[in-house]
């Protein structure tokens, strides 16, 4: 049976300098069920992932701009945190109206706290969605993925 040689990123170690890599950990981190949550990856300055946190029960649209905005404040002047991802699990994968704004709106939140939301996906069971691209906004991973 053939195995994978690719490894899953350690905590404080490996760099989540990725797109794809990014989706592995919040792939991992999604309950089962699906269930509506949102989820937050920290990250250093050196994209090293430190810190994942699960936000149950945001079915709302604009929940995670609300969680951008608690979570910015929180680590706000942490030197640790340069960063964040944010990942919207939403069981039936849809994008909503006003997902782009809520992008650009919770971007604002977090910069504001003197942190860079590198990235917001939308996940579903087999849908992965990226309201940057679909603003047509440049890749803010390092690797430009």
């Amino acid at each position: 049976m053939p195995t994978s040689t690719r490894r899953f990123p350690r905590a404080n170690i490996d760099p989540i300098h990725s797109a794809e890599l990014a989706l592995q950990v919040f792939r991992a981190q999604m309950s089962d069920p699906l269930a509506y949550e949102t989820l937050v990856m920290f990250l250093d300055t050196r994209l090293r992932g430190s810190t994942l946190v699960t936000v149950a029960h945001t079915a709302e649209p604009n929940d995670v701009i609300d969680v951008a905005q608690s979570i910015a404040t929180a680590v706000s002047g942490i030197v640790d945190v340069s960063g964040i991802v944010l990942a919207s699990v939403r069981p039936d994968g849809a994008l909503r109206t006003g997902d782009d704004d809520r992008w650009l709106e919770a971007a604002d939140l977090v910069e504001d706290q003197g942190v860079l939301l590198v990235d917001w996906f939308i996940l579903g069971k087999d849908t992965t969605h990226c309201p940057r691209e679909l603003l047509g906004m440049p890749s803010r991973w390092r690797c430009g993925t």
